[in-house]
């Protein structure tokens, strides 16, 4: 009984051994990652010239980009993205379109080539200002703890009145189920939007975006993992606020993009076509294989 009690001490104390090496192995990479990024100079926000009225193309100009060295994740990537349309990036996992959106966001440089704006390099235009005039919507749009109103005006930079959290609301598809809940706008709906449907967070992070009123659309996913109901209202809200916007539209649905101005097909971080859904379907063999594996299922 002793020799039994032993060995089962022994294998408990070895486990949390175990564990303990795991989670210091995992703080050191994470202390790492914070310390590089600490150490790296503030970024620059007032540049040569102010980015307060936006009504030109964007373009990337034999744009390469890498995280790390020697795997490039875009190679030599050349397009327009013209104002005031709607332009899709579609194309396999692991292709760069979310890469794309980051460089747009400018959250990093390109390695080789540039961003333009205009003609102009983007690097050349205040940051901030830059940043201010677009709205992006992720696959999953964080929400913080707090109330729905809380959320729709987080990061505005100044008070929002309850008519213009309402019309946000309306436009997003939003208002109607808000004013099931609870308390309405005052509703707490709990750490990360917890206490939310899926579908329900996405329009409510819309409302955010509109709210905002930006010049530019980054949609990343935007109505991936919702079910087919979730999916048409969240499209619908999309739709809405796109209007005489330029928006660019990452999807691996093919069916929310088919009315796109422009879709660029990308491949192991290449454009291999572009045109409207109507020319790829006949001329670009990726983009017709996946849009016909799509409808089949």
């Amino acid at each position: 009984m002793t020799m039994f009690a032993m060995r089962q001490s022994i294998y408990i104390n070895m486990l949390q051994f175990i564990f303990c090496f795991y989670y210091l192995k995992a703080t050191m990479g994470s202390t790492a990652k914070i310390g590089d990024i600490m150490t790296k100079p503030s970024e620059v926000l007032q540049r040569k010239q102010s980015f307060t009225e936006p009504d030109a193309d964007l373009a990337f100009e034999d744009v390469t980009f890498s995280y790390v060295p020697d795997e490039k994740v875009l190679q030599n990537v050349n397009m327009i993205i013209p104002k005031g349309k709607v332009t899709a990036i579609v194309g396999p996992s692991g292709a760069g379109k979310t890469t794309m959106l980051s460089l747009l966001e400018r959250l990093y440089t390109p390695d080789q080539g540039k961003l333009t704006y205009g003609g102009q390099d983007a690097e050349d235009f205040h940051l901030d200002q830059w940043r201010r005039s677009a709205g992006y919507i992720q696959q999953n749009s964080p929400l913080l703890s707090g109330t729905v109103r809380d959320n729709i005006v987080y990061g505005m930079d100044r008070e929002a009145t309850q008519e213009e959290v309402e019309r946000a609301a309306k436009m997003a598809n939003a208002y109607d189920f808000i004013m099931k809940l609870p308390q309405g706008f005052d509703t707490e709906i709990g750490q990360l939007g917890g206490k939310l449907s899926g579908g329900e967070r996405q329009r409510i992070a819309i409302a955010r975006m509109i709210i905002k009123d930006p010049d530019y659309l980054f949609l990343d996913e935007a109505t991936s993992n919702l079910d087919a109901e979730n999916e048409a209202a969240v499209q619908a809200a999309l739709n809405t606020v796109m209007q005489g916007r330029t928006a660019v539209v990452v999807a691996h649905n093919l069916r929310t993009i088919v009315n796109a101005d422009n879709i660029v097909v990308m491949d192991q971080g290449k454009v291999q076509a572009v045109g409207t859904h109507e020319t790829l379907y006949q001329t670009s063999p990726l983009y017709k294989k996946y849009f016909d594996l799509q409808f089949a299922q």
